[in-house]
């Protein structure tokens, strides 16, 4: 998950905006991204996933509703 979440993140404005990077900005490398999880643990990333999605809500930009979605072919 972490290659892929770095690798759109060298693309998508959107992220790179989010966590503070500008646009030329030399973004981490995955293996951090893995480290400073392995090393937090994930109770932590799921209580600052939360607090990002109650922003999102607090901010008007997301409606906090879980919604579904059959991809399957």
């Amino acid at each position: 998950h972490d290659r892929r979440l770095m690798r759109e993140a060298q693309v998508n404005i959107a992220i790179r905006w989010f966590v503070g990077y500008g646009l030329h900005e030399a973004l981490p490398d995955h293996s951090s991204l893995t480290r400073i999880r392995q090393r937090w643990g994930e109770e932590r990333f799921q209580r600052i996933f939360e607090r990002t999605v109650q922003a999102c809500i607090d901010a008007k930009i997301a409606k906090g509703e879980v919604i579904h979605v059959d991809a399957s072919l």
